[in-house]
């Protein structure tokens, strides 16, 4: 089993995803507000299921999270004009990804520090009680 390989550089702007299951993460630090975050997603277990997503914030990642996960909800339920989903679902959809982690920028250190499925449902969970509020 091929393992995923992360070569993050700091300055440009795009990611690649080479053929023998490495990824070369060549990302942008923005310098707005928040800290630059990937989402690193694998749906299945199949690895060409492999994608990423880049954000500007920790928040806006999750945000994005949410996005996916209402997404296959409408995709799932055609006919439900209104959809509700609680947290338990959303960690329910987390769950159900073959993998998921991200990658945030930390300025002090000048690196993307890794963070688990636990740092995602953490993270989501306050963003959404800050939308909340």
């Amino acid at each position: 089993r091929r393992r995923l390989v992360l070569h993050a550089r700091v300055f440009l702007k795009h990611a690649t995803l080479s053929t023998t299951g490495q990824a070369n993460l060549i990302l942008a630090h923005s310098n707005s507000m928040g800290k630059h975050t990937i989402v690193l997603i694998q749906r299945t277990a199949n690895p060409a299921s492999r994608t990423f997503m880049d954000f500007e914030s920790v928040s806006k990642a999750m945000d994005g999270i949410c996005q996916l996960f209402e997404t296959h909800l409408k995709q799932s339920n055609r006919q439900s004009r209104n959809l509700s989903y609680t947290i338990n679902d959303l960690y329910g959809y987390i769950d159900g990804m073959a993998d998921m982690s991200c990658l945030v920028f930390e300025p002090a250190i000048q690196a993307y520090q890794p963070c688990n499925v636990d740092y995602i449902k953490r993270s989501v969970l306050q963003h959404l009680q800050s939308q909340a509020r």
